[in-house]
């Protein structure tokens, strides 16, 4: 698995050729976009479920409004997002554009994406580009309380709601039980914590914290200094970060809920469904 801060994301356009761009529809299966073709960067945007909080004030503007119902986010399944104000209802939203677009607001709609379709979707060609000798890179982004956790790293312990993560680690030591008899391969993880300029290898045996300086960070307990290079060949990798060997989803899982203190979940048993 790669670390958190990723090594360097390099592909070549002849390796994405087939890569596809996909939207939940109706039937739960990826809309192919030729927007996407060949791109080496693509974009997501996934809408949770509004908050009690959200939907009293949607009331509120709706009862003020002339509209009997009225959505400040609408997601179309070709991969555009417009937002519209509701306290400016007669003026043009504003529209983005992005690869995926997963409406995962109503549970009980048609075009509900769980988490199933959102590994479909961004997840599948990660296992499959990371088999094949390239380097892949998810970064989720967005305010607190916008949904990250639950899309990156889900439930482990639940097939049914295991979120990117586990289901990229399951789906990459499926793919690596599948290779031709004789070929050999090692998968190492790693795992690290950024966080105000401070580093802190979550895998290590100790707590340490680190203080923080402009170039590299120092273990206060007397342990190696974490630090951030830039290698020509390799990219930027973060060195005495630890990569242990893993050989198998209950591996990864394992060292996950140790790394999170509990914010996974803690360190138990892990069973594949």
């Amino acid at each position: 698995m790669a670390p958190t801060l990723p090594q360097a994301a390099l592909a070549q356009d002849d390796s994405l050729k087939y890569r596809r761009s996909a939207s939940p529809t109706k039937s739960g299966r990826a809309e192919k976009s030729p927007r996407s073709f060949g791109e080496k960067v693509q974009t997501a945007v996934r809408l949770r479920p509004f908050l009690n909080l959200e939907l009293a004030k949607i009331a509120q503007w709706e009862r003020r409004s002339e509209h009997s119902s009225y959505s400040c986010v609408e997601m179309k399944p070709d991969g555009h997002v417009t937002l519209h104000d509701p306290e400016k209802p007669n003026q043009p939203g504003r529209d983005f554009e992005c690869t995926f677009a997963f409406d995962s607001s109503q549970p009980q709609s048609s075009q509900y994406a769980d988490q199933s379709t959102i590994f479909e979707g961004v997840g599948a060609d990660m296992v499959m580009h990371g088999t094949t000798g390239y380097n892949c890179c998810l970064v989720a982004y967005g305010q607190t309380g916008t949904g990250k956790t639950h899309t990156v790293h889900g439930d482990w312990q639940s097939h049914e709601h295991r979120g990117l993560l586990p289901r990229i680690a399951e789906g990459l030591f499926a793919r690596l039980g599948k290779l031709a008899e004789g070929d050999t391969w090692r998968v190492r993880i790693s795992y690290v914590e950024v966080y105000k300029d401070r580093l802190r290898d979550l895998l290590s045996g100790t707590r340490m914290e680190y203080e923080s300086s402009p170039r590299s960070t120092k273990g206060a307990l007397g342990g190696k200094g974490l630090e951030v290079r830039a290698h020509p060949e390799i990219g930027v990798f973060v060195e005495n970060l630890q990569e242990l060997p893993v050989e198998s989803f209950r591996d990864v899982a394992r060292h996950v809920a140790r790394g999170g203190s509990g914010t996974v979940s803690d360190a138990r048993e892990y069973h594949h469904e």
